[in-house]
């Protein structure tokens, strides 16, 4: 989930993949990140409902990107890792339609910073734990586990540039990412 103020992002969810390019010929070092989340909610009739997926691409330069691939290879970060962060606007969103009708997007980031979301972790394993719970006939003490990684999402997903692309939102409008805010 992604909050935008004043282009300016805050954002959390779960690592679907990380690739990093090593400074060389002058060029800073990059680490370009995907994350993504879906927003899930309880109703009062107690019937559990998700909203769409969202996915943020965030592109780490020089330094930072090196202290943060630093980090994923000691194990600190991995794939499926719950992570919170910051940073700007970088582009307007990669839109697209799928195949199937279904529209898709993705924010890109300059991230300022990464942290390991560990409260989030917490709420999925207890989660987990329920579900176990549940499967071998316990009382439903909750929601199910919401890390579930989409489908279509992370490495094995094809490349936006497949799909249809829709038309781009007027950069001067400033509502153009109201869809994007929560």
């Amino acid at each position: 989930m992604s909050t935008i103020i004043r282009n300016s992002i805050t954002f959390t969810g779960r690592v679907s993949e990380f690739r990093f390019w090593p400074e060389r010929d002058g060029k800073k070092a990059l680490l370009k990140v995907s994350i993504y989340d879906r927003e899930t909610w309880t109703d009062n009739q107690q019937a559990r409902h998700e909203g769409p997926w969202e996915n943020v691409e965030v592109s780490f330069r020089g330094r930072r990107a090196e202290k943060i691939n630093a980090m994923f290879d000691k194990g600190d970060f991995a794939a499926k890792s719950c992570v919170m962060g910051t940073g700007y606007i970088a582009a307007m969103p990669r839109l697209w339609v799928g195949k199937d009708g279904t529209a898709g997007g993705v924010i890109q980031v300059d991230g300022q910073t990464l942290a390991l979301d560990i409260l989030r972790e917490e709420d999925i394993r207890q989660g987990a734990e329920r579900n176990a719970g549940n499967a071998q006939g316990g009382p439903d003490q909750g929601e199910p586990d919401q890390g579930q990684e989409p489908a279509g999402w992370g490495p094995d997903a094809p490349e936006p540039a497949t799909a249809a692309k829709t038309s781009q939102p007027d950069r001067t409008d400033p509502s153009w990412a109201a869809g994007w805010s929560r």
